[in-house]
């Protein structure tokens, strides 16, 4: 069995050092995808468990070069695993394709499901009538310059979607992002870890997650657990394992922000997330009231997600990026870490004491800084 890891873009050497920690071998394919060869059932049910960079784990049932509809066709019908597909279980498909000679995305999903309800009924005129409260059988078909890759998502939702998260403010970090951010800095857990413009929490309950070695996932439920031949119980071993390699130490972590009413949404999310007992210190407080004599007299990481867009003035906005920046790029500074934004105000800053990340949140470019020790 070989399994297709999907992660926001730039993050695919972070999820390929996560699956290091883990003990898996992986090959990144593209900046948003890594191939895990020659795994097993366990392994599937075990990677959507701990993995935080990722967005999904796919099954790769087959691959082979695609430049017609009619390959395409013959490619899904050849398919020996419907066996997988229960009784009425409505069929989704989902398409991507990238430099290949087939562009259309609905014509490629027609087709796809066109071939697996043929393959089903054992004629491709015969209606399949599907039931629309089962859960979804869902099909991916990736095609990347001519080369079609067969995939089951085993995930479900997106995996970014933790469970914890019940109440946010505008535009938050998605988990796996905030994740891969904590991951990168090379936080040292004996340091204490400062986000402050912590908006709902995010980027510092992922840190605590990681800190405490805390699986992302014990709160949600996948898709692999209502296919055919599940078992229920290396489920439920798989998760004891995981229960019992957490860390029960606490990790000093400093979270604040000048809202009031987000604060008290960060502090129910943490909760949510169990993390209740921890040394976390919440502040109502403006990041501009911080200083180097007062935020870095030990060595410490800091890591924020500054407001940006249409969410404050402008000036204020770009106020709360040098007063950011200037944290960083002083000399005396033993910061590390960096902020993750997509103000222009990063092209100004000293090149010297930066390390750029291009990532995506939603369609906006960010930069993340990280000041070179």
């Amino acid at each position: 069995m070989n399994l297709l890891i999907t992660c926001p873009p730039g993050l695919a050497q972070i999820c390929k050092q996560e699956l290091v920690y883990l003990w898996y071998k992986s090959q990144v394919i593209s900046p948003t995808s890594l191939i895990v060869s020659d795994t097993t059932a366990k392994d599937m049910i075990t990677l959507n468990l701990r993995l935080r960079t990722a967005n999904k784990v796919f099954l790769i049932l087959d691959r082979s070069q695609i430049t017609t509809f009619d390959e395409l066709f013959d490619f899904i019908s050849k398919q020996e695993r419907s066996d997988r597909v229960q009784n009425q279980q409505p069929i989704l498909v989902e398409a991507s394709t990238h430099k290949s000679q087939l562009t259309s995305l609905p014509s490629i999903q027609s087709i796809v499901k066109k071939a697996l309800t043929a393959k089903l009924t054992g004629d491709k005129e015969i209606p399949r009538v599907e039931n629309k409260g089962m859960t979804e059988f869902a099909v991916t078909l990736m095609l990347h310059e001519n080369i079609a890759l067969l995939l089951i998502n085993s995930t479900g939702e997106w995996l970014h979607r933790r469970g914890y998260r019940t109440d946010t403010g505008e535009a938050p970090l998605k988990e796996n992002i905030a994740a891969g951010l904590v991951l990168d800095s090379g936080r040292r857990f004996s340091q204490p870890l400062y986000d402050i413009c912590c908006g709902s929490g995010t980027i510092c309950i992922e840190a605590a997650l990681i800190a405490k070695n805390i699986a992302p996932w014990l709160l949600r439920n996948f898709a692999f657990q209502s296919r055919k031949g599940y078992k229920s119980a290396i489920f439920e071993e798989i998760k004891a394992d995981a229960k019992a390699k957490e860390i029960h130490k606490t990790h000093t972590i400093f979270w604040s922000d000048l809202d009031p009413e987000i604060i008290t949404k960060a502090k129910a999310n943490a909760k949510n997330a169990g993390l209740t007992n921890d040394a976390i210190v919440f502040e109502v407080k403006s990041c501009k009231e911080y200083n180097l004599d007062g935020l870095s007299s030990q060595p410490c990481t800091l890591i924020s997600n500054p407001p940006y867009g249409q969410r404050m003035q402008q000036s204020d906005i770009a106020d709360i990026h040098k007063h950011l920046f200037s944290l960083f790029e002083a000399e005396e500074s033993k910061l590390s870490g960096g902020i993750f934004t997509g103000n222009k105000l990063i092209q100004a800053t000293n090149p010297r004491l930066r390390e750029e990340k291009q990532l995506k949140n939603g369609a906006e470019k960010v930069v993340f800084w990280k000041r070179k020790k």
